[in-house]
């Protein structure tokens, strides 16, 4: 257990000129780690995720986050049993996030996306694979 740094790299994607990585694992006992990092070509334009139990308490916990360079970011650690996962913008655009496998050493799958230049995160909401909404992993932002 260690720091950031130490985290595993378990998902990459790009979105248009914007690539990101998302690093995760225990940083003390008992606080799991989910980190984003965005980059343009090789600069790192935006960096942070969320904290949460060790053993993932809901069928899904994110975090989102933007800095003056980059859009609005959305990154999630979720149970395996999820096949989707979609934030959803505060002018009702869907964007599916991108969705690792399982992660064996974990036992959860984790997930990011950048969301369109000017929006905001509204809620994200999880399903299956036939479709099936988890109305216990929908969450709202902001009163959304």
């Amino acid at each position: 257990m260690g720091a950031i740094d130490d985290l595993a790299e378990v998902l990459r994607g790009q979105c248009k000129d914007l690539r990101w990585v998302v690093r995760a694992g225990l940083v003390k006992k008992g606080v799991f780690v989910t980190h984003l990092d965005v980059f343009r070509a090789d600069r790192l334009i935006d960096s942070g995720g969320g904290s949460g139990p060790a053993v993932l308490d809901s069928l899904v916990d994110f975090s989102y986050g933007y800095s003056h360079d980059a859009p609005m970011s959305v990154v999630a650690r979720c149970s395996a049993e999820i096949d989707r996962l979609v934030a959803v913008t505060d002018d009702d655009r869907e964007v599916v996030m991108t969705l690792s496998d399982p992660a064996e050493q974990f036992g959860v799958r984790f997930a990011a996306c950048i969301l369109p230049s000017g929006t905001r995160l509204a809620r994200v909401y999880a399903s299956s694979r036939d479709d099936v909404v988890f109305e216990s992993a929908v969450r709202a932002i902001g009163g959304n």
